[in-house]
């Protein structure tokens, strides 16, 4: 027996071929138990013997069940793998025939809106199609399951010549993409819950999401699923956005770069503390917001620590400076 006929999820999977609550129940029934009359099936599922007669008659000229030619008429369900095969091939002409159907309807002109996406697994479509349609350049900032998810699109698109660069939270190899490593992958994982991501396409189009992490490698929901998600084409704001991850990735870079006892790394600290630490985004009210909104239980404690740690090396390095001696701390590259 493959099932319980109580197991709801699985007359819902079953469902999603094209058939109906009593077709689905039918069809697991002959599964689990073999060959049966459709006097029997009715009698073993609960059903009124006339709809179960009709829902065989359906699932039999659907190709779904197999019914003997003698008596008793014995009903045989259609094994599962010809089944899918049949429903794949259904939905792949239905796909064609609706791409036929469109081509050439799409509204023309510029759309400047910035629009709120409902599924995950829209947004991870949307940026399988944003890297599909790159011409130039792909940037891609994305935590490791949307990462992986995305890796072999990033390739793709590599392939065509297309520079990408991806941030990402743990090391990882993507043939043609030029993969680099945020200097607080690790603390940046635990501080929000869910997959982030942000990418944008030839500086014209971004997606921006934060999603629930799948119930299993791939498996991303195809209703809701999302904290928070945008799209929009609208070359100003996309610009922008790239312009601005360009500027971040560049320092990321240099982290990466540079040598821990490098002493550049002492001095562009101190740069950076002098001129840009006011505007540090975890110090930032809405870094805070953030937190309330999408961060994690521990979120808020691993925040004021990280900023403490920041404080008490920034102190070092002034106590050295003031003193003139060379300074023995090591800088991680690290920012707030």
């Amino acid at each position: 027996m493959i099932a319980s006929m109580s197991d709801e999820s699985l007359i819902t999977a079953i469902r999603a071929i094209g058939l109906t609550d009593l077709e689905a129940r039918v069809y697991l029934h002959l599964l689990s138990h073999g060959p049966e009359t459709g006097y029997s099936i009715g009698k073993a599922i609960g059903k009124p013997n006339p709809n179960v007669y009709m829902a065989i008659e359906s699932l039999h000229a659907k190709g779904v069940l197999e019914v003997a030619a003698g008596e008793p008429r014995l009903c045989r369900a259609t094994p599962v793998d010809e089944v899918l095969a049949a429903a794949r091939s259904r939905f792949d002409h239905a796909l064609d025939a609706a791409a036929r159907a469109l081509a050439g309807s799409t509204a023309g002109g510029v759309d400047d809106g910035v629009y709120q996406l409902g599924s995950a697994a829209q947004v991870i479509q949307r940026a399988r199609r944003l890297l599909a349609d790159a011409r130039s350049c792909a940037v891609v900032d994305a935590l490791p399951a949307i990462a992986d998810e995305l890796a072999e699109d990033m390739a793709m698109a590599a392939t065509r010549g297309v520079s990408v660069v991806a941030l990402v939270y743990r090391p990882i190899t993507i043939p043609g993409v030029e993969t680099i490593l945020h200097s607080m992958g690790e603390l940046a994982q635990q501080l929000i819950e869910g997959e982030h991501i942000l990418l944008s396409r030839d500086a014209s189009e971004v997606v921006l999401g934060l999603l629930d992490p799948p119930s299993q490698p791939g498996a991303w929901s195809e209703s809701g699923g999302v904290r928070q998600a945008i799209y929009t084409a609208s070359t100003f704001l996309a610009w922008h956005l790239h312009d601005n991850f360009h500027h971040q990735l560049f320092t990321y870079a240099i982290a990466e770069g540079l040598a821990q006892d490098d002493p550049m790394r002492g001095k562009l600290m101190r740069i950076y503390e002098s001129r840009l630490l006011g505007i540090a985004p975890l110090r930032s009210p809405g870094w805070r917001t953030m937190l309330e909104r999408f961060g994690s239980e521990d979120a808020q404690r691993l925040t004021d620590e990280h900023i403490a740690k920041s404080d008490r090396a920034r102190s070092e390095r002034r106590t050295v400076d003031f003193d003139g001696s060379t300074h023995p701390h090591t800088d991680s590259g690290e920012t707030d």
